[in-house]
């Protein structure tokens, strides 16, 4: 007769946390248990407990249509609203304008600083110009709006030619020190440029990296290209001494010799994979961004022409969130007492992220977010899995009685999710017993958990009450 202890076995508990992020690339069979198989709008504030993503707060008053943006010495933002250069003038809550009869095309907003003076550097391809705060001046320049500055000196790349200025003079692209090289094995026309690290201008096109070293055109020195591409301008961030870019479907790193893939991009490589890469001139699609230790990626998913998913990577932590919803411009601005990041939305509206006072999308909206885990087998797949209970550690505060809520719903092996709890809310922490019901997860070879809602949230840890059947 078969022993009856054998038949039943004993419960065993599985304590989890929250705090590893998003893994798209590894089989949900084999995921850690902190780690999700889809996140949504989360982020992780106290690792390792995470939580609903800051609010998107309106920094400034909504725009028609906007072609560029970027900021003047990090304490005024500067947009192409349409045909105008406009200027956001926080002490009067309004847009100012700076340059009125360009064209609406994409553009971009670049620094310049000499000894004497401060310079706001435009281009939208067909027009150059530059403001010094006070008054416009029309440039004649190489017709790119692709731009970089390094010691007192502009660059252009166009083609496949770099060209300077004259030192200190980010008007003169034609007389004195100004001039232009042709850079060879070029895998098309340069579609991107950037200062890096010291005395170094970097050209990309889709497919080769063009590293020029030196400070003045009589040290010059181009080196061979490298078969690493970018796929845009906007497609580019340093930080911490690295430079990140997006390379076809790729996130890569240069730090000097050659770029590599970035270590923990294979985890959103999914959404890589389908991302929209055919380019469009009146949009910005693949915008990159840093910010203290994150490093932010905004992409079109799928068959869309706009950005509709930015991925976040906390570089310390190394882990991911997505957060649904596109930017197509990134700059930081300063005020009195705090640095913010600026983001342009698909929507046209101007958004300062990273703001912890900030719950609610513009001031009115619940975010809606999702955190499912991988897939439960306990280590066998061929044994069936009774769940008698789920512990659950968070902190819920309702906000929204009309739209806020938090549920957790469970997984079968065949996709379908059921309800198990809605969950209240407090004004404290709470450890709440999920008991599951008898005919929910009682002869399962495998389960998934989904923990969703709208409104803030604090997920800290759960703790799973099972048995596995011999």
């Amino acid at each position: 007769m078969p022993s009856l202890y054998n038949q039943i076995n004993f419960k065993s508990k599985q304590f989890n946390h929250f705090g590893d992020g998003l893994n798209s690339f590894t089989s949900p069979l084999y995921l850690k248990p902190s780690e999700a198989s889809y996140s949504k709008n989360m982020f992780c504030e106290y690792y390792p407990e995470i939580r609903t993503r800051y609010g998107l707060y309106p920094y400034a008053t909504p725009l028609a249509s906007i072609y560029g943006a970027g900021s003047r010495l990090f304490n005024a933002l500067h947009v192409l609203n349409t045909t105008i250069w406009q200027t956001w003038n926080a002490n009067t809550s309004s847009w100012d304008n700076v340059q009125t009869g360009l064209t609406a095309t994409r553009c971009t907003f670049i620094d310049f600083m000499t000894s004497s003076k401060n310079y706001t550097y435009f281009s939208n391809i067909l027009q150059h110009r530059v403001w010094d705060g006070a008054a416009i001046t029309s440039v004649t320049a190489p017709l790119t709006r692709f731009l970089a500055v390094d010691d007192y000196r502009m660059y252009a790349g166009l083609d496949f030619k770099i060209y300077w200025t004259d030192l200190s003079d980010p008007t003169n692209w034609s007389t004195g020190e100004a001039s232009n090289l042709v850079i060879a094995g070029a895998k098309g026309s340069i579609n991107a440029i950037t200062k890096f690290g010291q005395d170094q201008v970097i050209a990309f096109t889709d497919k080769s990296m063009h590293v020029l070293y030196g400070d003045d055109p009589d040290n010059f020195q181009l080196l061979d290209p490298i078969y690493a591409g970018c796929l845009g301008q906007e497609a580019m961030a340093e930080l911490d001494g690295v430079l990140y870019f997006l390379d076809n479907r790729n996130i890569k790193m240069y730090a000097g010799g050659n770029p590599v893939i970035m270590p923990n991009s294979e985890k959103i490589q999914y959404y890589l994979d389908r991302m929209y890469v055919k380019p469009n001139s009146q949009v910005y699609t693949h915008v990159m961004a840093s910010f203290g230790k994150y490093l932010l990626l905004s992409i079109p998913y799928s068959s869309s022409t706009q950005n509709d998913m930015t991925f976040v990577y906390d570089t310390i932590l190394q882990r991911w969130d997505m957060w649904y919803f596109g930017f197509r411009n990134f700059t930081e601005i300063q005020d009195t007492n705090n640095r913010w990041l600026i983001g342009i939305g698909t929507n046209e509206y101007i958004y300062s992220l990273f703001n912890i006072s900030i719950t609610q999308d513009n001031n009115e909206t619940g975010i809606a977010w999702e955190h499912i885990t991988g897939t439960f087998n306990f280590g066998t797949l061929s044994s069936k899995k009774v769940l008698s209970a789920i512990w659950v550690h968070f902190y819920y505060l309702l906000e929204d009685a009309e739209t806020d809520y938090f549920k957790l719903d469970y997984m079968d092996g065949n996709g379908a999710y059921t309800n198990i709890k809605i969950f209240s809310s407090s004004s404290s922490d709470q450890i709440i017993k999920v008991d599951v019901p008898n005919n929910v997860i009682c002869d399962s070879n495998f389960f998934k958990l989904k923990f969703y809602g709208v409104g803030q949230v604090k997920l800290k840890g759960y703790e799973l009450e099972y048995r596995v059947k011999s």
